[in-house]
């Protein structure tokens, strides 16, 4: 069997279950994950045979995806601007519109001046904002910030599979309680990691944003991904409201706010930012579609 006879069984299985809808593509994807090279196979039956281990993961992975689970924890990573990051059950998966985020930091640091040395990613998943930035910008220390563990265990091997581990910090992060470090030290912290006075350049964040009576979510993403993720209260504005505000509590002055909101979000986000105080100026970015994809707010 080669690749061309796996991609026919698994287009004849896509056809035989069709509940969730699998492409030829995700299928390409698939194979080409798995077997490592990143050549997609086409359907023309001159490729070299496979072996049994690659056949049998490959339609093990089908019928993953015909299940609905997403083909990122099918392949246990996710591809982020330029990077590959792991991700698995219980971790968010990372969007392509959330690349979006980078390119409003790397604008946003045209405008300030000084460099870039205190990073923070609040709701950090798996890492993909803030070690991003930390790949980007050389000289800066990255604190990720996470309220599963799973999540920072996760994030922190992502760190060590980008040689940044030695400039990034995890801390546990509950928006009600007092941050409780998981391991390194807070910028102005002491050797065992107590939270001293911390004043990040930057803050970014994708956090929950979702209200739990959205229609817009697909069933496969209400089934897989993890919710606390994904929903907040308050029509989806709470973790909006609570990370920034504990943004401007740890941002330097001029320092900013960097963070991803719904398509549907903008009115009542901008109400949210004209009621704070310490807010110097707020504006908006937008997705490659052209749709608001969040905002930065400058600290005054």
């Amino acid at each position: 069997m080669n690749k061309t006879d796996l991609l026919r069984w698994g287009l004849a299985q896509l056809s035989a279950l069709p509940e969730f809808e699998v492409t030829l593509q995700d299928l390409r994807l698939l194979l080409s994950g798995l077997d490592g090279t990143g050549v997609f196979a086409d359907l023309n039956g001159n490729d070299p045979p496979v072996t049994a281990n690659l056949c049998n993961l490959f339609q093990d992975g089908v019928y993953r995806l015909l299940a609905g689970e997403p083909l990122a924890y099918v392949l246990g990573w996710q591809e982020f601007y330029g990077q590959r990051f792991s991700v698995q059950s219980g971790v968010l998966v990372p969007r392509a519109d959330s690349e979006s985020l980078i390119r409003a930091a790397l604008d946003w640091q045209k405008s300030t001046t000084g460099k870039i040395e205190w990073v923070a990613d609040f709701g950090a998943g798996s890492g993909c904002l803030g070690l991003s930035l930390g790949l980007i910008w050389r000289d800066c220390q990255v604190s990720l910030f996470d309220s599963s563990p799973l999540c920072l265990k996760v994030a922190e091997g992502n760190a060590v599979n980008l040689s940044l581990s030695g400039r990034v910090n995890y801390f546990f992060e509950d928006l009600t309680q007092n941050l409780v470090p998981i391991g390194g030290c807070m910028p102005g912290s002491d050797k065992t990691g107590v939270p001293t006075k911390v004043q990040f350049d930057l803050v970014i964040s994708n956090p929950p944003y979702i209200a739990k009576c959205s229609p817009w979510l697909s069933p496969q993403v209400k089934m897989f991904e993890p919710a606390e993720a994904l929903f907040s209260e308050e029509e989806g504005l709470f973790h909006i409201r609570c990370f920034l505000s504990r943004a401007l509590s740890s941002l330097r002055p001029k320092g900013a706010f960097i963070c991803e909101i719904g398509f549907d979000q903008r009115e009542a986000v901008a109400r949210l930012l004209s009621e704070l105080t310490g807010i110097y100026e707020y504006y908006w970015f937008m997705d490659l579609e052209g749709r608001t994809r969040g905002f930065v707010a400058v600290k005054d």
